[in-house]
């Protein structure tokens, strides 16, 4: 058994895939770290969700200037936030074809492969790797065709 992601007070069924891709398309904010507690996604409509101890929360930035950082590293059960760095639209895809067939198999059971259109600077996509293979998830902004890599490791 893989540890949840996050749990928001009051919905006992956040910790899915598709829950979660659900939440990115509400995510409006920030994290606002609270306390000394792990980092806190703020959604639409004054909805939080905190991160579980233990999770880690790895943004990566879309812009004109590229994918930053173009490598992250995460372990089973992180999250990753893509965040549009400009004002043009993004969309973010994992490279079907350069997947194992346990990588696509996973992004296509939890619903992502690829992100709805970031409209706005600010605007992002979370990915929850809980459940995810280890090995290397690679994506472009089909925007730009900026490049980068998520890498789960153990």
């Amino acid at each position: 058994m893989g540890r949840k992601p996050f749990a928001a007070p009051g919905c006992a069924g956040w910790h899915s895939g598709a829950a979660l891709v659900l939440a990115a398309l509400l995510l409006a904010g920030c994290d606002e770290p609270r306390g000394d507690g792990p980092p806190v996604l703020e959604l639409e409509g004054d909805r939080t969700v905190r991160l579980d101890p233990g999770v880690e929360l790895h943004d990566v930035r879309i812009g004109m200037d590229g994918v930053r950082p173009a490598t992250v590293r995460a372990g089973p059960g992180d999250v990753v936030r893509f965040i549009a760095a400009d004002s043009r639209t993004h969309a973010v895809a994992f490279i079907s074809e350069e997947l194992t067939p346990e990588a696509r198999s996973f992004l296509e059971r939890t619903g992502q492969l690829r992100s709805p259109p970031l409209l706005a600077e600010g605007a992002s996509w979370i990915v929850s790797l809980e459940g995810a293979p280890p090995g290397r998830f690679p994506f472009v902004s089909v925007s730009g065709d900026e490049r980068g890599v998520v890498v789960v490791e153990r």
